[in-house]
């Protein structure tokens, strides 16, 4: 009996495996993108195109790119030197004690505020306002007007210039142009801002911070010691390097969790090493006695394994902060310490501070003097200065003046170029042109103005020059400042990254190019290095590493600490469209449908929009990009874009050789989008088409942030990585209201058509309905229809394009976006990772300092296939779709198999179990120097970044009231779930407003209708699920000589086969993928897999 039923099973299953023929998903997606998106045609047309093929000089380019980075720095040396005039001039006029209003008032005074999309906000140019510390001088002196009338000068012949400002000695700063602070008045001292302490002491620091924890200090004074040393971070800057010791009985230092260099060495003073050294310092409690010696030998000891030697123009120094006095022989104290800075030839300042204390010990040790102990005082020592807090009230003004100790007496006239931080009115990453500012030869403060990093960034980063060619730029620390793969700040109040341009260019030849930056050097050289692409819009999805001889050129900028480089593969050159032509009556409609009249506007899901395509130009697209984000477009702004674009003679309003030739392009790929296939069209949510440099086309158009650039979005980056290839995105939750949808792309090439070594026009797609593909899957694959199956399709890194809970009621960004398929069934996954058709790979995350686990698959040409021999409950097959990026799966359901995720850690942390088979995407720690900013070890490749979308001005839609739809779907036209489903903004209706089903269900607009609730409009996604209570009629039978055969042995096992069958049905179902119940199971029906435990 058991060889019979089993030959029954195997003689289903062998059936099972012909079942999956991925040729008929490829045709239908071929179709697809023939019929409905017009690819080949698309293509086609663009290599009927002229272009012109240039080699890529990277000498020329160096040249230029220095040549602009140069100038901007120079224009920011003339304004600070204007500026510092200006006040100079203005203490020698007045002893002026009143003037500007502060900041914090603006937003209640008589001003005019309005938004300047340089400083991201509404400012008043026509005056300045001040910033005034709680702790500023009560006699402190304000700029007259005449400094004010000079910065309005400033900012009109340079336009570009953001703030203007000088930060006084006294604790005040004044700021042009003034703006509504909602800070607090006095929360704001210029004297601890990065720039200020910069300027005043432009040599770097090595700092160690001594903090008392003897019992005797107690609770409150422990946290007044915690804010002053705080208030020391503050002043610190990446160049500077900074170290912690705390003591009580004993002196410890911090250093754990991978972190031990912090108790061995000083640590550059990235916020990243701030922010652990305040963790350290918020940890500790009051114990023990007041060991001096032992604190100093502790912070001698970080000093001297960190020391660059006799010539180094470091400032060294000791920050002493205690309640007491010491509870060990004090001769032994001063003692430490001569011996001490003795071997760092007495190069150590020491700075003592005494918390509601005054003690001779405490100034005999900033003097450095023990001959009231019986030590001699030390010799060619620099005495530093003994400093009692006696008002807690005033800490941030004691313990941020330690610079004036070290100002040096003279004019300064060479400008100071600060390290990037990030503004504190809002504005991003900065760097500031500073100067100080002198009045009878005494340090008064420090004039500057900010050069945005973005100004510089776009100018790098936007190096769209042949195909694989890029820029970068680090300054003579040989610190990374701009680079492709250094991850640039998420939002205007994220710390900026600090990585060593090596650890970004790993190959043992470059180290010689980092000795000639570090010492101001120009060169070049050619050797074979590595370059790290992104496969998708996710560090998860993985990386692709490509070889390539290439020759880099540096050169350094001249008056600053920075050099820029290029490299250029061997061969690399450029396409540029030319003598493209265009209709004086053909239309350009910009994005901009806020300033531009649309004769016959009309709504796209919730968009005020245009039925026809619209033209939005990213800020790649114009010489000056920072300029474009910079300002502001007006009528007149657009009416120029046209002008040019169409006119051949018309002044050119800024764009790059090529934008007007792509726009003319590209203008009749709207014209193929018109002419589709109907009956594909209503499927398509929009199409779009992004090109390489910078050019935009949307149909349906609607209104785009300014930010918006096609190469960096998530498609875009797909399409290039499956080059030639149709592309399927990860689902996403439309943010126009679309419920969710795939993006189906593919990249278009300048020359021979599928010639993916052709030059990169750009990539072409559409935007559709998640439950199309379901539709497709449905159609093509019957079995995809029946409950004893799970059909799914997977990119090439294992995230889920669509899986059968996809389309439950409950389906969200969540639960749909950037699913893997560890995370939904731990038995395939690992049966995938053990027979090595899905591989674990690692890259190293710079943005969170992190070994990042992704999967890559790497399936045989046949596919894979375990339906006949697979273990229970890992019976599956695979197939890779040809022509695309898509890999088709079923598997199949069977009792007592419940489906569950592999490890997946809520934190997205890896686990450390090492007998875990299968774990989520997910990332581990990473051998990492965090004192030096250096990795250990290059073994495993780069992750290239998650391309950022810089946020600029807000935008907002016109009113879509009593405007027509600009495409009807004529949802109530489709009778049925089949008909309904995936057509854009159609919904099959199943549940009433109060979720209850309906008795007559219909197709319905989004409107009425959305998720398959007659509701407005909801979170979640409720499509429609059909039950499917019946035995599946459409598998296949025996043949007729085999079922003759076993007949008779099968027949005595008919009624009690047919009773559990019956049974199973009754109490038990498994959905089809896009199905749904209209009515959930009774609560008491038993769970499947529990049925036949």
């Amino acid at each position: 009996m058991l060889l019979i039923v089993s030959l029954c099973e195997l003689s289903w299953l062998n059936d099972v495996s012909a079942w999956l023929d991925g040729t008929k998903l490829s045709q239908a997606l071929t179709r697809l993108t023939t019929d409905g998106l017009r690819i080949p045609e698309i293509q086609g047309q663009i290599d009927k195109l002229e272009f012109h093929e240039e080699s890529v000089s990277g000498a020329s380019i160096i040249l230029s790119l220095t040549s602009e980075i140069a100038e901007k720095f120079t224009e920011r040396f003339k304004v600070v030197q204007s500026l510092k005039q200006a006040v100079e001039e203005s203490y020698n006029r007045s002893h002026t004690y009143f003037g500007q209003w502060e900041c914090c008032q603006i937003e209640y005074r008589p001003s005019n505020l309005e938004y300047d999309a340089r400083f991201r906000q509404r400012v008043d140019v026509q005056r300045a306002c001040v910033k005034i510390s709680g702790t500023a001088s009560k006699k402190r002196r304000y700029l007259d007007e005449l400094v004010v009338s000079k910065m309005k000068q400033i900012s009109n012949d340079f336009p570009f210039i953001k703030w203007q400002f000088f930060g006084s000695a006294e604790g005040m700063l004044t700021l042009f142009p003034a703006f509504g602070d909602k800070a607090s008045c006095s929360g704001y001292d210029p004297r601890l801002r990065p720039w200020y302490v910069e300027t005043a002491i432009p040599e770097p620091k090595d700092v160690v911070l001594v903090v008392d924890t003897s019992g005797s200090i107690g609770t409150n004074l422990m946290n007044i010691t915690k804010e002053a040393a705080k208030i020391l971070f503050s002043t610190m800057n990446p160049r500077d390097r900074i170290g912690v010791v705390s003591f009580g009985t004993v002196a410890s230092t911090p250093g754990k969790f991978g972190k031990n260099c912090f108790s061995e060495r000083l640590a550059d003073a990235t916020p990243l090493n701030l922010r652990y050294l305040e963790g350290y310092l918020e940890s500790l409690k009051a114990q023990g006695v007041t060991n001096y010696a032992k604190a100093f030998s502790a912070a001698f000891r970080l000093l001297k394994n960190s020391y660059d030697g006799p010539d180094s123009t470091r400032k060294l120094m000791i920050f002493f902060l205690t309640d007491g006095l010491p509870s060990d022989d004090k001769a032994n104290i001063m003692r430490t310490i001569k011996e001490s800075n003795a071997e760092l030839h007495n190069k150590v300042v020491i700075m003592t501070y005494g918390m509601l204390f005054a003690k001779k010990i405490l100034l005999d040790i900033a003097n450095q003097d023990g001959t009231s102990y019986g030590v001699d005082k030390t010799q060619n020592a620099m005495a530093g200065n003994f400093t009692s807090i006696d008002d807690t009230t005033n800490l941030r003004n004691t313990m941020g003046k330690y610079y004036d100790f070290f100002f040096k007496s003279g004019a300064s006239y060479r400008p100071i170029i600060s390290v990037p931080y990030i503004d504190a009115f809002g504005t991003g990453l900065l760097t500031t042109v500073a100067l100080p500012v002198y009045h009878e030869n005494k340090f008064i403060g420090v004039v500057g103005t900010d050069v945005s990093m973005e100004d510089i960034q776009y100018q790098i980063n936007y190096l769209q020059r042949g195909q694989a060619s890029y820029a970068f730029m680090a300054n003579s620390f040989g610190r990374a400042m701009l680079h492709p793969l250094l991850p640039a700040p998420l939002g205007a109040f994220e710390d900026p990254i600090f990585i060593d341009i090596a650890d970004l260019e790993p190959e043992p030849q470059f180290r010689d190019i980092v000795k000639s930056i570090m010492r101001g050097g120009d060169g070049n050289k050619t050797f074979v290095s590595k370059q790290f692409l992104a496969r998708g819009g996710k560090v998860a999805e993985g990386v692709r590493v490509v070889e390539l001889y290439s020759t880099y050129y540096w050169k350094s900028i001249p008056e600053t600490s920075f050099t820029v480089g290029i490299v250029v593969p061997v061969g690399d050159s450029e396409g540029t469209l030319v003598n493209q032509t265009i209709s004086p009556a053909a239309k350009f409609v910009y994005h901009r449908l806020d300033l531009v009249k649309l004769g016959e506007p009309c709504v796209h899901f919730t968009r005020y929009a245009s039925k026809d395509a619209v033209v939005k130009f990213s800020a790649e697209a114009f010489t000056d990009p920072y300029n474009y984000l910079g300002s502001s477009e007006t009528a007149s702004t657009v009416a120029a874009y046209q002008k040019f674009l169409k006119q051949t003679n018309a002044r050119n309003p800024g764009f790059k050789l090529g934008i007007r030739d792509t726009v003319r392009a590209t203008r009749m790929v709207e014209d193929i989008w018109i002419q589709g296939s109907e009956g594909y069209m209503r499927y398509l949510v929009r199409q779009y088409i992004g090109t390489k440099n910078g050019v935009f086309l949307l149909r349906p158009g609607t209104l785009l942030a300014k930010s918006f650039d096609p190469t960096k979005r998530p498609w875009y980056n797909s399409a290039i990585s499956n080059k030639g290839l149709i592309t399927l995105t990860t689902p996403f939750m439309d943010a126009d209201g679309a419920g969710p949808v795939i993006s189906v792309v593919h990249s278009l090439y300048f020359g021979k058509r599928n010639n993916t070594n052709d030059h990169v026009f750009g990539v072409t797609g559409a935007d559709i309905p998640l439950s199309y593909f379901t539709r497709l899957l449905r159609d093509g694959y019957p079995e995809c229809k029946s409950g004893n199956h799970t059909c799914f399709l997977l990119d090439a890194a294992g995230f889920l394009i669509l899986y059968d809970d996809f389309l439950f009621p409950n389906a969200s960004a969540k639960t749909v976006e950037y699913v893997h398929i560890t995370e939904k069934d731990k038995d395939l996954a690992e049966d995938l990772i053990n027979r090595r058709f899905m591989k674990r790979k690692k890259c190293r995350d710079l943005r969170k300092l992190k070994l990042e686990l992704f999967y890559e698959f790497q399936l045989p040409s046949q596919g894979a296939n375990t339906l006949f021999n697979g273990k229970r409950c890992r019976r599956y097959q695979l197939s890779q779709l040809d022509g695309s990026n898509i890999i088709l799966g079923i598997k199949l359901r069977e009792r007592n198999c419940p489906t569950k995720p592999c490890t997946c850690s809520g934190d997205g942390m890896c686990s450390r179990k090492t007998e875990l088979t299968c774990q989520c995407p997910c990332s581990s720690e990473l051998s990492y120097d965090h004192c030096r900013n250096a990795f250990l070890s290059n073994r495993f490749p780069l992750c290239p970044p998650s391309r950022g979308i810089l946020s600029t001005e807000n935008v907002t839609d016109l009113p879509t009231t009593g405007l027509p739809k600009c495409f009807n779907p004529r949802c109530v036209t489709y009778p049925d779930w089949e008909s309904c489903v995936g057509v854009a903004g159609c919904y099959w209706c199943v549940r009433d407003k109060r979720s209850k089903p309906l008795t007559t269900k219909y197709c319905a607009d989004r409107s009425v209708c959305y998720g398959g609730m007659e509701v407005s409009v909801v979170d979640s996604i409720d499509y429609p699920k059909k039950n499917h209570n019946k035995t599946n009629d459409d598998r296949k039978g025996l043949p007729k000589g085999a079922i003759a055969g076993i007949v008779v042995g099968c027949l005595f096992l008919f009624i009690s086969i047919i009773g559990c069958v019956i049974f199973y049905h009754k109490y038990c179902h498994y959905y089809a993928i896009g199905d749904s119940p209209d009515v959930q199971l009774e609560p008491s029906a038993p769970p499947c897999d529990k049925l036949f435990s």
